[in-house]
């Protein structure tokens, strides 16, 4: 068993001390000085070798080689949860168009075409009721931009 040093104790005692550490302390039953030594989380550096004998650091195991793409899916989430909430204000015809033709529902796009043979409309007609709906959709989002603004 590895203790930690003392200035690894001196760092978890600091930690420990304030309002919270009062709580925590207070909480838990009389455990002898030198378990708090065993039982105080270790500090790691991501510099470390997982392994002695290995030339593996923890970084290479930790790191997210596209740190982009967790920040892009929020984005994405957040603006189809915003065009969801602007697409309940318009007639169910139009809405299904939009969310049709441009995959908002289930990521598949659609044509004018395959929505107007769904529709049993023509595809002029589709793509008429579609500039019309972003028309309305454009203004709904427009008074919500105007919403967030303001706070």
């Amino acid at each position: 068993m590895v203790l930690p040093n003392s200035t690894e104790t001196a760092v978890a005692s600091a930690c420990l001390t304030g309002l919270a550490g009062d709580l925590l302390i207070s909480k838990l039953p009389e455990v002898p000085p030198i378990m708090w030594k065993t039982l105080l989380p270790y500090a790691t550096s991501y510099d470390e070798f997982i392994n002695p004998d290995e030339d593996t650091r923890l970084e290479a195991l930790l790191s997210d080689p596209d740190p982009l793409r967790q920040e892009q899916s929020v984005i994405r989430k957040e603006t189809v949860d915003i065009l969801k909430k602007a697409l309940k204000d318009l007639p169910s015809r139009e809405r299904y168009i939009l969310e049709r033709r441009f995959g908002i529902v289930d990521d598949v796009e659609m044509t004018l075409g395959a929505i107007a043979r769904i529709l049993k409309l023509s595809k002029e007609r589709v793509r008429q009721l579609e500039r019309d709906a972003l028309v309305k959709l454009r203004a709904t989002l427009s008074a919500m931009r105007q919403d967030l603004q303001i706070i």
